[in-house]
């Protein structure tokens, strides 16, 4: 109402001068408030100062300027950000983290995974099933990795928040049943959206991605990551231990003396041969244990599409 009073009911042609607008607005009142400013400048010259990330646009990146007070100098106004202090490019840092994580989770349906290895385990195989004439990931989900169970609940609430399309794949093991818990029963996720893989191979059994391959298959791989820490011996797996592969293969090592053990280290060597692949060249048991889980990721996909 002031500015259209200022300028006598036309509202153009004004310097429009504005110290931390959106102070006391929450993070998406700020957001609008942005989309306001943005209209207001249409017609008029607007200049604000914030220390607000979400009052940064990152559209026109021509229009921003760090400011900084430099002792003796004064106040000190740079166009080439990296000129400023740390101190002063800190909200332009913390506004251009916000713009990358929301940018991950761009695409209209989205499957969150638990690790990298899980991301690059399902694309490659998606891979090879659709060079094989089979079916793959739907082409339009976009798939992220989130570091952990606890993370993949946080984030698949944060998305299903904002009203966007999300699945989840969770391994079957402790952290990835408490994390399943945590999603249906206490932040009210559709159960039909959280897949465990143990529920969707059929079985009550700890299970994770890597549960997928063949276990001699993987073995192999496990051999060659520890060669040198095997020094000639075998890594071999209890028949009695029904846990999945990765804790299995935790245990053999250390029967041997080897603790820690990392298995992105294994899915290195594993990727490092995998994309050079046939579909034709893995197991049946591989193959159809891929194939179920991605038929069911997809058809959480088909049920999205269906009441889009």
């Amino acid at each position: 109402m002031m500015f259209m009073h200022e300028t006598k009911g036309k509202f153009e042609n004004a310097i429009i001068l504005l110290d931390e607008p959106g102070l006391h607005l929450h993070a998406a009142a700020q957001t609008d408030l942005l989309r306001r400013m943005k209209a207001y400048a249409q017609k008029n010259q607007l200049i604000y100062t914030t220390h607000l990330p979400f009052m940064i646009d990152f559209t026109r990146l021509d229009n921003i300027y760090v400011s900084e007070e430099i002792p003796k100098e004064g106040v000190k106004v740079h166009k080439n950000w990296a000129t400023a202090d740390k101190d002063s490019r800190f909200t332009l840092q913390a506004a251009l983290g916000l713009s990358w994580s929301q940018s991950l989770f761009i695409g209209q349906y989205n499957l969150i995974v638990e690790g990298v290895t899980d991301f690059w385990f399902l694309m490659t195989i998606s891979t090879l099933l659709r060079e094989a004439g089979r079916e793959g990931l739907d082409e339009q989900l976009v798939v992220t990795p989130v570091g952990g169970a606890s993370r993949a609940a946080y984030v698949g609430t944060i998305l299903h928040g904002q009203n966007l399309n999300v699945a989840v794949l969770l391994d079957s093991d402790r952290e990835g049943r408490a994390a399943y818990e945590q999603l249906v029963k206490q932040w009210i996720v559709d159960a039909n959206h959280v897949l465990c893989l143990g529920d969707t191979l059929g079985t009550t059994e700890q299970r994770t991605l890597e549960d997928l391959f063949d276990p001699a298959y993987y073995l192999t791989h496990v051999n060659a990551a520890y060669r040198k820490e095997l020094a000639g011996q075998q890594v071999t797996l209890s028949t009695a231990n029904t846990s999945c592969i990765v804790a299995r293969v935790e245990d053999a090592l250390k029967v041997i003396g080897i603790g820690n053990f990392n298995k992105g280290r294994v899915a290195k060597r594993i990727m490092n041969e995998l994309p050079k692949k046939r579909l034709a060249d893995l197991s049946q048991d591989t193959v159809d244990k891929f194939t179920k889980v991605i038929a069911a990721i997809n058809a959480i996909v088909v049920k999205w599409k269906k009441y889009a």
